[in-house]
């Protein structure tokens, strides 16, 4: 997808954006709050690593929150295989 998600500090957020694209949208730290519509203020770490099932999926739509608060929706889509 452009970019790995990381999880720190109790929260899921965004690590390393390889892709030039989404660095615009996507910062280091931003907390990923919900993906394709699934919460994952919810999630704890044993949660992500053992249903991962967002690998299947070509496209993801998340709200991000960024280091000030702000959330916004971003779209990505698989771009590696």
């Amino acid at each position: 997808f452009g970019f790995n998600p990381v999880y720190f500090d109790g929260k899921l957020i965004i690590g390393i954006v390889w892709d030039k694209n989404l660095k615009s949208e996507l910062k280091f730290g931003d907390q990923i709050i919900e993906i394709n519509g699934i919460k994952m203020t919810n999630y704890n770490l044993c949660n992500l690593v053992t249903h991962d099932r967002f690998r299947k999926y070509n496209k993801l739509e998340m709200i991000i929150k960024n280091s000030k608060g702000k959330e916004k929706k971003v779209v990505v889509t698989k771009k590696y295989r």
